[in-house]
Formats: C-alpha cells, sequence, structure tokens
C-alpha cells in the first residue's frame, strides 16, 4: 500500500469534522432525546417467546437479516438503576447460526422484536431492544445473551463529554505498571523454552517496576465478566462477552499473541491473507456507511499491513454517533480508538467459538467511549498514531521496507508495534533453521528521549522479537512515573543463514600478582559454532591507585555482565521519574551481545545516596553518611570494566583471583 492510499483510509473524505467544530457537535448531541431516535423495546416489555430479528454481515457488506427468539429475560437484583445489569437470551434459528452458534465479531448486532399485530416479515418493523454480546463456548445450537438498547444508550449520551480535548487529557489514567505484561512476556518465553540469554533484559526491566514481584496483579483488563474461570471450573459452562477476532498471520504468529491478547478480550486468527489491507476492488470506500448491522472495524495497525478488531454496528444516531458490540473493549470509560467501515471475509465456523474474519475500508471516526454495556463512536478525529518504518534484509531477497501507523493504546501499542516487526521478517519466508537475527533501531519517545536497538541473536524465532522490543515500549508508556507514549520506531532486521554463537571454553590469567597501574593479561579460549577451539588475548589495565589487597577477576558474556551491573548497583534500579527510568532501560539494552566483559569489583565499597554515586569518600565522610539519621544512603561496588568486541556472540564466564601489591616481588 503506497502512501497515498494510508492518507486516504486514514482521512476518509471531505466528512473530516475539525477539532474547532468539537464544541458546536457536543451542543448538538446533548440535544438529541428518545423521539429523534428509532423506537425500543423497554426490557420491561420483552416476554419469554417473543420472536423477531437480528442484523449481521455473513460476507462482504451485505447486512442479512437471521430470525431469533426470546428465551429468558434476566433482571439484577443489586443493581441502583434499571436496566444495568439485564441480560435477554435468544436462540438464533437461522440455519448458518444454527451450524456456527454464537460468532465472535457479531457482537453489537441489533436485535429487533416484533410486537402483537406485526407481520412478523423478517428484516421488517420490530423494535430495538439490545445487542448481540454474549454468549457460552461449545454450546450446540446458536444461545446469545443480548444487552439492552437503554444500557447502551445511557452510555452513548455520556459521550459528548469526551470531546472537550483538555478533559479528555486527563482521562489517559495515571501511572500503572508495564510489569504484568513483562511477566506475561517471559511466561511466553518459558514456554517456548528460551535461554536465560534471550530473556535477561527483559528481567531486567521487570524489576524497575516497583511491583515487579507481586505476581497477584492481574494482566489483562480487570473485570468480573472477563476475568478468567476458577481451575476448577469449565468454562464452557461459563458466559462472557463475546471476543473480538483480530488476524494475526501465521499460525505461530498466532500463538504466539494469543497469551497477550486474550486477557484484553481479542482472538488473534492464523489468517495470512486478511492482514492485507486494501479492502476488495468491488467495495467503493467513499459510499460505504455506518448501518445498523454493518461491520465496525476498530483498526490497531495501519499501513503496508493492518490489524483490526471487528465488531458490529447496533445504532446511529442523526448526530453520527455510533452505538455499537453490546460489551466493552476495555471498559476504560475514556477512549481514543479510530473506528472503521468494514468488510467481512467469511465465518468459520467451530465447535470451540465460531469467528468472522473482517477487515478494514475506511476509518470514519473516534471511539470515545468504552463501557460495559458497549462503545461509542463519534464522527471526529481524536485519535493518534506513531509512525513506524521496519526494513528487512534476509539472503537472496531485496531488501523490503514497510511503513506503518501505529494507534496509540497504552496497554496494546507495544504488542502491535512488535507484532508488526514479526509480520515483517516472515512477510516472504519463515527464519532459516540456523540464523542469526540482527536487529537494529530507535525507539522515540515524548522530549527527545530515544531508545537504541543493537540486537544480535543467534538462533532466534519470532519470540526474540517480543523479548527485546516489547518491555522497553511498555515500561515507558506504564510506569510510576508518567506517561511517555511512543512517538515513533525505526528498525531494521537483518536475517543471515549461519549461526553466530560461540562457547567460552577455557581461559587463563598470565600473573596473578600484579601492581596497580600494570595490565592484566587474560587468554580467552572460544569455540565458535562450527569451528575449532581459538585463543583470544585481553589486555585489562589497572588504576594506578587502585588499593592494594586480593581482587576477582570475572571474564563474562553479556548476559554474566549485565547481571553482574544490575547486582553491585542496586540503587540504580530505583528511579525517581521518567528520565531516570528511561536511562536505565538506556543501560540495559545497550549492553552488546558480540563482546566479552572483564569486571573487576573493588574491594572498598562506595556509598550511593540515592542514584548519586560518591566513589571517594575520606573515611570520615562515610562515617556521618552511615548512620540511622541519614536516609536513601545505600552501599554499591564499583567496578573495573572492560570491554572486547567481538564478531560473534560468546557464552559462558571465567573466574580468577589476583593479588595487587605495590611491590609484589618483596613479598
Amino acid at each position: 500500500m503506497n502512501q497515498g492510499d494510508v492518507d486516504m483510509r486514514l482521512r476518509g473524505c471531505a466528512w473530516w469534522i475539525g477539532a474547532a467544530m468539537l464544541s458546536l457537535i457536543a451542543q448538538n448531541t446533548l440535544a438529541i432525546d428518545d423521539d429523534q431516535l428509532p423506537p425500543i423495546m423497554p426490557v420491561d416489555d420483552v416476554r419469554v417467546g417473543m420472536k423477531g430479528y437480528g442484523l449481521t454481515v455473513f460476507a462482504g457488506t451485505k447486512i442479512e437479516p437471521f430470525p431469533v427468539e426470546v428465551i429468558s429475560v434476566m433482571r439484577s437484583s443489586f443493581v441502583i438503576t434499571p436496566p444495568r445489569g439485564a441480560m435477554i437470551w435468544i436462540t438464533c434459528t437461522d440455519p448458518r447460526m444454527l451450524e456456527s452458534g454464537a460468532v465472535q465479531g457479531f457482537s453489537g448486532s441489533p436485535i429487533y422484536l416484533w410486537d402483537d399485530g406485526d407481520p412478523n416479515d423478517l428484516g421488517k418493523d420490530g423494535r430495538l431492544i439490545g445487542a448481540f454480546a454474549t454468549g457460552y463456548k461449545w454450546s450446540k445450537g446458536c444461545l446469545a445473551g443480548v444487552t439492552p438498547i437503554q444500557q447502551m444508550r445511557s452510555g452513548a449520551r455520556r459521550a459528548p463529554d469526551e470531546l472537550n480535548e483538555q478533559q479528555a487529557a486527563s482521562r489517559h489514567g495515571g501511572p500503572s505498571s508495564a510489569a504484568p505484561l513483562i511477566r506475561a512476556v517471559l511466561d511466553l518465553a518459558n514456554a517456548q523454552r528460551l535461554p536465560d540469554d534471550a530473556t535477561w533484559r527483559a528481567r531486567s526491566i521487570l524489576q524497575l517496576m516497583p511491583d515487579a514481584n507481586d505476581e497477584h496483579v492481574p494482566y489483562g483488563r480487570v473485570s468480573s465478566r472477563h476475568a478468567m474461570p476458577a481451575a476448577d471450573i469449565d468454562e464452557s459452562v461459563v458466559a462472557s462477552p463475546s471476543m473480538m477476532p483480530v488476524p494475526a498471520g501465521s499460525p505461530y504468529v498466532a500463538r504466539l499473541l494469543a497469551p497477550l491478547l486474550e486477557p484484553w478480550g481479542l482472538t488473534p486468527l492464523a489468517a495470512p491473507g486478511v492482514s492485507i489491507g486494501s479492502p476488495p476492488p468491488d467495495i467503493d470506500p467513499d459510499k460505504l456507511e455506518f448501518q445498523p448491522g454493518s461491520v465496525l472495524s476498530l483498526p490497531l495497525l495501519l499501513g503496508d499491513l493492518e490489524a483490526a478488531a471487528s465488531g458490529t454496528v447496533t445504532e446511529v444516531w442523526p448526530d453520527g454517533r455510533i452505538l455499537a458490540l453490546g460489551h466493552e473493549i476495555f471498559a476504560a470509560g475514556h477512549a481514543e480508538m479510530p473506528m472503521a467501515t468494514g468488510y467481512a471475509h467469511f465465518v468459520v465456523p467451530s465447535q470451540l467459538m465460531s469467528f468472522r474474519l473482517a477487515g478494514s475500508v475506511q476509518i470514519r471516526g473516534t471511539v470515545v467511549r468504552d463501557e460495559f454495556s458497549g462503545v461509542v463512536g463519534m464522527p471526529v478525529e481524536q485519535y493518534r498514531l506513531s509512525p513506524m518504518i521496519i526494513g528487512v534484509k534476509m539472503l537472496h531477497h531485496p531488501q523490503r521496507k514497510y511503513n506503518f501507523q501505529l494507534v496509540h493504546h497504552r496497554d496494546l501499542a507495544p504488542i502491535y508495534a512488535v507484532y508488526a516487526a514479526m509480520l515483517c521478517v516472515q512477510d516472504v519466508q519463515a527464519l532459516p533453521v540456523d540464523n542469526t537475527l540482527h536487529m537494529t533501531g530507535t525507539l522515540r519517545f515524548p522530549e527527545d528521549r530515544q531508545i537504541p536497538i543493537d540486537r544480535l541473536a543467534p538462533q532466534s524465532s519470532l519470540a526474540n522479537i517480543i523479548l527485546e522490543l516489547l518491555p522497553p515500549i511498555s515500561a515507558m508508556i506504564n510506569n510510576p512515573h508518567e506517561i511517555a507514549m511512543l512517538e515513533s520506531m525505526d528498525l531494521n532486521l537483518s536475517v543471515q543463514p549461519h549461526r553466530t554463537d560461540a562457547r567460552l571454553v577455557d581461559a587463563h590469567i598470565d600473573q596473578v600478582r600484579v601492581r596497580p597501574g600494570q595490565s592484566v593479561d587474560i587468554t580467552a579460549y572460544i569455540q565458535r559454532y562450527g569451528e575449532p577451539t581459538r585463543a583470544h588475548h585481553i589486555n585489562v589495565p589497572l588504576p594506578a591507585n587502585l588499593p592494594e589487597g586480593q581482587y576477582e577477576v570475572w571474564v563474562l558474556d553479556a548476559r554474566r555482565y549485565g547481571e553482574l551491573r544490575q547486582t553491585t548497583r542496586p540503587h540504580r534500579m530505583r528511579t525517581n521519574n521518567i528520565d531516570e527510568l528511561h536511562q536505565r532501560i538506556v543501560d540495559i539494552v545497550s549492553v552488546r551481545d558480540n563482546a566479552l566483559y572483564v569486571a573487576i569489583p573493588k574491594i572498598q565499597p562506595a556509598l550511593a545516596v540515592g542514584r548519586q554515586e560518591l566513589p571517594q569518600l575520606p573515611s570520615s565522610r562515610r562515617k556521618v553518611l552511615v548512620t540511622p539519621t541519614v536516609t536513601d544512603v545505600q552501599p554499591y561496588v564499583e567496578l573495573i570494566e572492560h570491554r572486547i568486541d567481538l564478531d560473534f556472540v560468546p557464552q559462558g564466564e571465567a573466574h580468577f583471583q589476583i593479588t595487587v601489591k605495590k611491590h609484589p616481588s618483596a613479598s
């Protein structure tokens, strides 16, 4: 897709309403009352046995009716304002739905019931009762719960408040934590049996979060309606809002994304073709409008490849307000997600849970309200996008470059930034069995904060991309200090069809007794994959003022060196503001893989006050600071450090002891 196509789909036609008109829209929407809207059937008028129809799209853009019958009306007894908490249960007797059962993607399909005396013509007459919203897994036939339209309209009347941009800015919420998502990523890495060398950066960034070790903090939307059932409860007997299907490319990508997206009510589907962003040629984007029963697409990633969740429009108000889904996306109240007209490829019947594959056509506004009863969209441009450029170089293929726009969302943006990279690297073929993935690029955040990416990963899988990109992005967005959304990402992925890993077989030190200012000479024996062992000579100069004593000498790979820095300088793992957090993340991700590190801990502990290091304090000053009356003082260990850059990735460690004396021959 070229940039012109992207701009067309982002901007649509002349219907866009500028920010200067938002207050006028708010005034007009506040004036809408029930007399201006189609008639509805209140929950109290619904009776078991009443019949009617629903509207939805089975394929393409054609809205089709399907017959329904009410089998139960449930009213909650503990809510304050009826009909909150009510649910109308229906059966759908259309042959297609008897085969498929409740379909993910049909959420929001409007349901109408006939009054006595209506001719009962399918698709005609009747009063709107609500939106197709929920169902059971594994159920036979088609049993669905309907969210009453009264609840949905109540949320729609709150939508104009979201048009005040200054108020909206405060609704993004306060500081949060990336810890639950990073833990989910590490669980994924564990399931993929990735080694510690692949996960140490993610584990280190996790430790920057105050709740790093609190595994009771749930990942995903915290809602009793979406909470996972207890381990001893069969999910097939738990009714929950219909998940929203999202194309995810290959089956492997879908499996990787499932534990990250399903807690948010999104089902990744293995559907390679539907990730392509252009609609079928027989669809005129400018003529396709939102209607009750039409496809509602919620793009999360736009550009050369697309990812979008999909549902169905329930009701369209005269001012262009859209009511949809009949259940929440995140139930966060305020929302800023683009909404687009859409089309359906087809419905996939499944014994577990059927789903509809759909795609976007043209963005027509913003979802501004997200409640348990559904979402509300308005014809305004109040979402934000971040550009991403991803280049891919693979043997026997020309270099490729992809352009994307990433939707701003605190929880989903990190996932879909990684999703884009995974799709690009395997757009043409899978990674070779023997490979080295070289990731380079820059992540940019507000106020010119940048995180460089330079990762050399032998024997990589797509999970390695998740581990390297998602934790730093998520930590900058969700942290105890402030929200720093990803503003842009430039990434290059170079795939080499050979391994660059190596093993530190052995090492020895030439002299164990040295003087201050002298060099420590080390010979490291390293065996690259498929090659014989070779000697590498390392020369580490010692400071001239190094005190006499016994010293440990460590020869380390990247992971062990990074972990040693973390344990010897624990004060750096506490951050007081976003700039300190940013710098610490940069420190972690900047440790080169293709290097050996020599680290010699100094024997005299230093002190840090907060994050300020005081390495050479006189003993009198140390005594003053190390007292119960002085807080935030912590000892740390200084390291004499030396890095040896290599063109391969070594793994392993070696350890020695040396004696430093000014006159070693005299002892």
